[in-house]
């Protein structure tokens, strides 16, 4: 359907974010499955990944914050005014 959209989340988190946190989890999952017999360029590569992705993932949750923030901000300026105009 081409006006699809999906779900708003519930919990404060972007799609973006989430994606990011499932791919971390996704790639220890499969680190902890191969760490016995894999060479280790191959873990280390696995590890930087992670980290990349950790990285991220904190940018993303920051921008997530501070787009709350200024939302709440914002809010609060509305509120205040529509007070300051009834009284």
């Amino acid at each position: 359907d081409a006006y699809y959209q999906p779900k708003q989340n519930y919990h404060g988190k972007s799609a973006e974010y989430l994606v990011v946190s499932d791919r971390i989890e996704t790639l220890w999952a499969h680190f902890i499955r191969i760490c016995e017999y894999a060479p280790q360029e191959k873990l280390d590569e696995i590890q930087d990944e992670i980290n990349r992705l950790e990285k991220e993932k904190e940018r993303l949750f920051k921008r997530d914050q501070m787009a709350i923030s200024n939302m709440r901000r914002q809010l609060e300026t509305v509120t205040s005014g529509k007070a300051t105009v009834s009284s």
